[in-house]
């Protein structure tokens, strides 16, 4: 509500009174943005549990992307390069190129969060035995972050044909 709030107060005509919303033209800078704080979530939300027992104690671990170096660099470069093309709004190629290589980067984040929960815990530590990983809420957020960056590219597609179909007209 505040959000809403302070969208209508920063976008009122200044010669008319009334309370006029701009809208949003370009509707792949809203995924974009929703991508970018869905990647930004999946750094801090576990997408993964390993229970196992150490000298007889039940542990439980959790599996958060912030903490793994491998997943925590694709996910960063992701995140920015989706940020990025935010601000390539005026070279329609441009921002789908640097989108596809945003959608490249989650897919290998997808990967490595796979061989995690699949591989398990691995410890040469004969006294540890695993017993069981379960999934988290993260892998959901890596999901949302694919069909949010999809809906840009679709996006960016139905404006090239808009701006296609206003050449021909001119």
């Amino acid at each position: 509500m505040f959000l809403l709030l302070t969208y209508d107060y920063l976008c009122r005509n200044k010669d008319n009174q009334n309370s006029k919303l701009m809208v949003i033209q370009r509707i792949q800078t809203l995924y974009l943005l929703l991508a970018a704080i869905v990647m930004i979530l999946f750094l801090f939300v576990p997408f993964g549990y390993t229970e196992f027992t150490d000298n007889g104690v039940a542990v439980c671990d959790s599996w958060r992307a912030i903490d793994l170096i491998g997943l925590a660099v694709p996910v960063s470069a992701s995140v920015f390069l989706t940020v990025v093309s935010i601000f390539l709004f005026k070279s329609l190629p441009t921002q789908k190129i640097v989108v596809i290589f945003a959608l490249l980067l989650t897919l290998a984040c997808v990967g490595v969060v796979i061989y995690f929960m699949v591989a398990g815990f691995i410890d040469t530590n004969p006294s540890v035995e695993m017993l069981k990983n379960t999934w988290g809420w993260g892998g959901i957020l890596l999901l949302c972050a694919i069909a949010l960056q999809l809906a840009a590219i679709r996006g960016i597609n139905a404006d090239k044909k808009l701006l296609a179909s206003y050449d021909r007209i001119r």
